[in-house]
């Protein structure tokens, strides 16, 4: 009998752990998708911090043929480094259509995307003179799928954003990027986002240094999931213990 006893005892542990864990992966999954679906993005610019170079590999390109990572220096017709055209030591990665100059032709359009697996609120990028059309988006999913949560121009009429939920333009864009060689754009979001996506539909899109800030579940939902395994546990015990009394 006290073999059996122990066996139950376990299997109705075992039970509850299992329910406890559901409960606590469905209260991640509500928390994370009430983060993405109530974030909000603001951005600020500063155009003269230079960072040091820091290229990033994306996770997906578009065309790989079109795509120069990491790359230094400055070619006329395709791309200006982020540092100067006459900087020939900074890396930095270039979206780019039109590579005619080297023999491989043109397309209208080239994209980079960047996961981010454990979601993201906040993160920086040093842009190479930003004009209207370089297009940065936030998906809500990764490999920019879900909810597009923000989107941005370098400059002008938001033409590459439609459909966000939220458009923007970087501020000196009235202008144009006139003379601007670079600008570095940090993106705050009080939710979370998992991808974001770099397009650009003339060359080129260049850019490096993005330093994305990982975001953890909320700091409460490993107390909360214990202290729900800890009630059903006293809860489990008081319930065998009437129903052992009971029978007495």
């Amino acid at each position: 009998m006290g073999a059996m006893f122990s066996t139950g005892r376990s299997n109705g542990i075992g039970r509850h752990a299992r329910a406890v864990l559901a409960a606590a992966a469905a209260i991640s999954a509500i928390c994370a998708f009430a983060n993405q679906a109530s974030a909000s993005f603001t951005f600020s610019e500063d155009t003269v911090t230079v960072p040091s170079a820091v290229v990033l590999a994306p996770d997906l390109v578009s065309n790989s043929t079109f795509f120069d990572s990491p790359v230094t220096g400055s070619v006329s017709t395709v791309r200006l480094s982020p540092y100067g055209s006459g900087d020939t030591t900074h890396a930095y990665s270039a979206l780019e259509i039109n590579r005619t100059l080297f023999g491989q032709g043109k397309i209208s359009i080239e994209t980079a995307t960047y996961n981010f697996a454990k979601g993201a609120s906040a993160l920086s990028l040093f842009w190479g003179s930003p004009d209207t059309k370089n297009t940065i988006q936030f998906w809500s999913g990764l490999n920019g799928t879900g909810t597009e949560l923000f989107c941005i121009t370098g400059g002008g009429p938001t033409t590459g954003c439609s459909g966000a939920l939220q458009v923007a333009s970087l501020q000196h864009s009235s202008g144009g990027n006139g003379s601007l060689v670079h600008d570095l754009v940090t993106f705050l979001s009080t939710g979370l986002f998992d991808s974001m996506v770099l397009t650009t539909t003339q060359n080129a899109f260049e850019y490096t240094s993005i330093i994305p800030d990982p975001t953890p579940l909320p700091a409460a939902l490993p107390l909360y999931a214990a202290g729900m395994g800890v009630m059903g546990f006293v809860g489990w015990r008081r319930k065998r213990q009437q129903a052992k009394t009971t029978a007495a």
